[in-house]
């Protein structure tokens, strides 16, 4: 969808982006080295890399958070009463 916005409202005078370039590229270069599925491809890439990191660094803060829970307060509720959801 972004890439038909953008084919739809190219000006070769105004390039925004890299999906602007590409396609330029892909007008200029009617060779298969550039190509919409290659575009397809590495935009898919861009945004899963950029998510890939925030995925794996959520993941080692919550393994972190695990394995040293005294310090974010997991065993200082020992003397405390905990009052359950729905207990009398």
């Amino acid at each position: 969808r972004e890439i038909k916005n953008h084919e739809e409202t190219l000006d070769e005078n105004n390039v925004r982006d890299y999906i602007d370039g590409y396609l330029l590229e892909i007008q200029k270069n009617k060779d298969k080295a550039f190509c919409k599925p290659v575009l397809e491809d590495m935009a898919g890439l861009f945004v899963g890399g950029g998510s890939e990191t925030v995925r794996v660094t959520i993941e080692w803060l919550l393994l972190t958070l695990a394995a040293y829970d005294d310090v974010h307060g997991g065993r200082h509720h020992g003397n405390h009463e905990m009052e359950m959801c729905g207990s009398d």
